[in-house]
């Protein structure tokens, strides 16, 4: 998952992501995978095929970042 630039395989990553760690595990790994993506900055090109929109790239991050409550405190640690 680390450096993805394609919206879909990152979308996807971060779907397998959020899974995991809703499976309480290696969450600090996991977390930093995801993490240097927040914010999203993504603008999806004119007539875009694949329909991935920045709305849905937030949503699919804030679902890894908000799976288990020892997100938090890596989040806030970090900080």
């Amino acid at each position: 998952l680390q450096g993805e630039k394609d919206p879909r395989c990152l979308l996807r990553g971060l779907r397998c992501t959020e899974h995991a760690l809703s499976r309480n595990g290696n969450e600090e790994i996991l977390y930093n995978a995801v993490s240097p993506y927040f914010p999203i900055a993504f603008l999806p090109p004119k007539n875009d095929p694949f329909r991935v929109t920045p709305e849905r790239l937030r949503r699919a991050l804030r679902r890894c970042l908000t799976a288990t409550p020892y997100i938090s405190y890596l989040a806030t640690d970090a900080a």
